[in-house]
């Protein structure tokens, strides 16, 4: 048992008092202060763009997920650079299979690709589409010689608030519109007929595994591409899959009279969605399989509802504390000077979150980036928690783009107010429902105008029309 008055004690409850109080604090909003330099950015002068993310390995023995980060897709573009106006943002979520090789190089990498293409952003919506895919083309053919496979969902922002997204693969991408999820994706998986066509017409075979046993035989799992046994049918890599000669070598002849679009069993072509942002837009959230497998998009945006007053209160919070308690000359001050701003920083937050005295305090437009950041961060990490405890069987990655229209929420008291407005509404909600014995979800999708654009080269696109 610990003897409060001996030295020792003494030593090592102080010791602990300094750490979690002012070292932690102090080193932890300094790292929280780089990280949002780059991962916000003004889309335009009435909207702006925080994004962040969080993976988990879960149950698999390795990390095969990655993320894309490009803030701004220019050319001269500095990663490290502040916010600014007008810029095409892009973020990304790729699930490696395989192995990790290919994620990888497409978080570090895709960027280049797009690039190469980013005029197409100001003309009509149909070139913007065809210069996306033309990335995914180019930058799949980069890859021939890596021996892994990825899938690939990617969302551009414009400074016309118009929201694109690219998906190859069984990823996938929620538009939140005033609390409603807006799908802009769909799975590609050999089970979709129109997948399902595609590749039963470049001649492979689509059923699931097969095992014998006892004199029967039984399918287990979902439907896989045979040759080569995968459950996902689009994305970046698996070139084993994409080659002719390594696939006639593994036994597997294809008519020649296919396109070379129609020979791929894995395609890289992507599904393009778009639509226009609204004032009622307020995320896009893009994760890998790993969270949907244990959710749908209805309960990611319910979680989303839920945990957003709350944790943009919490963000505001502690950067209004750290821009009150900050000192420019802080850098040079001793360890007790340090110590004390730790106790004014821990006082001060203490009387925010009981007493609520910051309510009102308004934060600048930087500010509340850092806000929003912080807030985008414990988001994603909420939804990878859950998707923990709901025992996903996969990586899981999400990421959370935060959209901020001006002249919204800044100070944590609107917040508070709208945790009351929903709270009210939700009860009311249930009551009218239990007097009228419906049974609605509150997230169910809104209709919402989202123009697909399908390549003219697409070996589906016959079945998706």
């Amino acid at each position: 048992m610990l003897d409060f008055t001996s030295n020792k004690s003494i030593a090592i409850i102080s010791s602990f008092f300094l750490i979690f109080v002012v070292i932690v604090p102090y080193y932890g909003f300094r790292f929280f202060r780089r990280q949002s330099k780059r991962s916000s950015v003004n889309i335009s002068d009435k909207l702006s763009l925080t994004v962040g993310h969080a993976s988990a390995t879960g149950k698999r023995p390795t990390m095969e997920d990655d993320v894309l980060l490009a803030l701004d897709i220019s050319p001269e573009y500095a990663v490290y650079e502040a916010a600014c106006h007008s810029r095409v943002s892009a973020f990304g979520v790729f699930d490696g299979h395989c192995g990790s090789e290919i994620a990888k190089h497409a978080a570090q990498n895709y960027r280049k690709f797009i690039q190469a293409q980013v005029q197409v952003f100001n003309p009509t919506p149909a070139q913007t589409c065809e210069g996306i895919k033309q990335s995914f083309l180019d930058f799949d053919s980069s890859t021939k010689r890596i021996p892994a496979g990825s899938t690939a969902c990617v969302a551009f922002i414009t400074p016309q608030h118009e929201l694109f997204v690219a998906n190859a693969g069984d990823s996938r991408a929620i538009l939140i519109e005033n609390n409603h999820p807006v799908s802009m994706s769909i799975d590609h998986k050999p089970s979709r007929e129109s997948e399902k066509q595609r590749l039963l017409k470049a001649g492979a075979e689509v059923r699931p595994t097969t095992v014998v046993q006892s004199g029967c035989v039984l399918q287990l799992g979902p439907a896989r591409i045979w040759p080569g046994g995968l459950s996902v049918s689009r994305g970046f890599g698996d070139h084993g899959m994409k080659d002719e000669v390594k696939m006639a070598l593994g036994g597997f002849v294809q008519s020649q009279n296919l396109s070379w679009a129609e020979k791929q069993l894995v395609s890289p072509f992507p599904e393009i969605r778009y639509t226009e942002l609204t004032q009622q837009s307020q995320a896009v959230i893009l994760a890998c399989d790993g969270l949907f497998d244990v959710m749908t998009n209805s309960d990611v945006v319910k979680i989303f509802n839920q945990q957003l007053p709350r944790l943009m209160i919490k963000a505001i919070e502690q950067v209004a504390i750290r821009n009150i308690e900050k000192s420019e000359s802080e850098e040079q001050q001793g360890i007790i000077k340090k110590f004390i701003h730790g106790m004014q920083r821990s006082y001060a937050r203490l009387k925010f979150s009981f007493l609520h005295e910051l309510d009102d305090y308004k934060l600048t437009d930087e500010l509340l980036l850092q806000a929003d950041f912080l807030c985008a961060q414990m988001l994603s990490d909420k939804l990878v928690s859950l998707a923990l405890q709901r025992e996903t069987t996969d990586n899981v990655t999400v990421v959370v783009g935060l959209l901020r229209w001006k002249d919204t929420r800044k100070t944590a008291r609107q917040w508070r107010e709208l945790m009351k407005d929903e709270g009210l509404f939700s009860q009311f909600k249930k009551l009218l429902h239990k007097q009228n014995e419906v049974s609605c979800s509150e997230t169910e999708d809104i209709q919402k105008d989202v123009q697909l654009w399908i390549s003219p080269d697409d070996p589906s696109k016959q079945w998706i029309y």
